[in-house]
């Protein structure tokens, strides 16, 4: 099991369930093992396919929402994975800069596929960059973030990333943006010890070897951790599942049951 395979499992959802993730093009992306795993797991975990869609719903809302502002240079979403958000937004906003970023593997497959995902969307998305941006090695060797993307207000988005980062990482990351003198930063992770979290993991352990399993999956974090990461300084938002899945489900009921499994927290940092 590797990174692209898990990609295109969320990207088959996203497409399965439109009308919830406002992501009709992203099946485009998944070759028949992606396919394969994505039936798996909603055989197993039926609700994780929705919960992916809710949240594509959430970051479209809310980056939509914060671009009203009209104040960001560039929107750029690190650890893209097979997401089309950037593509579109960039539909419905010209004067912004927007920038998918991921590993070179991750972004060699993604170039690969794009070809006929791309005539899916009108010109404007042609001009969305496509950047090798490696998190872990920059991390790793201490670089500085805004080297990569040197803009003066930016918008960073990491959809789901947080899944496959340690708290090193992380921390690097959030010491990293304060170099910015304006930045805005969304983001999604567990909390530590979600049954969500626990059942992902447990799949993933099933339908992987020791040779082709790639895959590190964080622990989840609790909520002193989060806040010793992003620095106190930095205005904080955050928004409950429950409170977000009550706006953007029309059935309301759909994870009535189940809400308290997930343990997932949304959060907008802002620095202006």
């Amino acid at each position: 099991m590797n990174r692209i395979l898990f990609h295109e499992m969320e990207a088959y959802f996203r497409g399965k369930y439109p009308e919830l993730s406002l992501d009709p093009y992203s099946r485009a992306f998944c070759s028949q093992e992606g396919t394969e795993l994505a039936h798996t797991f909603a055989q197993s975990y039926a609700d994780y396919g929705q919960y992916l869609c809710l949240r594509a719903r959430i970051y479209y809302e809310h980056v939509t929402t914060l671009l009203k502002s009209n104040s960001y240079d560039a929107v750029i979403s690190l650890g893209t994975g097979f997401s089309l958000l950037t593509f579109y937004l960039s539909e419905y906003h010209s004067n912004i800069r927007f920038i998918d970023a991921d590993d070179a593997i991750l972004m060699k497959t993604r170039k690969n596929r794009m070809v006929p995902v791309q005539k899916l969307f009108g010109p404007q998305t042609l001009q969305v960059e496509q950047k090798i941006f490696d998190l872990e090695k920059v991390a790793k060797a201490k670089g500085e973030i805004q080297n990569f993307f040197p803009y003066k207000n930016p918008l960073f988005l990491m959809e789901g990333l947080s899944l496959f980062l340690n708290k090193k990482n992380l921390s690097w990351l959030f010491q990293s943006l304060q170099d910015y003198a304006k930045f805005t930063f969304i983001y999604d992770c567990f909390s530590q010890g979600s049954p969500a979290l626990q059942k992902v993991r447990e799949l993933m352990n099933q339908l992987s070897t020791a040779k082709n399993n790639d895959l590190f999956f964080a622990e989840g974090f609790d909520g002193n951790q989060i806040e010793a990461m992003e620095g106190k300084s930095l205005k904080i938002k955050e928004h409950s599942f429950l409170d977000l899945e009550k706006k953007y489900l029309q059935d309301s009921s759909f994870f009535q049951d189940r809400i308290d499994s997930f343990q997932i927290h949304f959060r907008v940092i802002l620095k202006n």
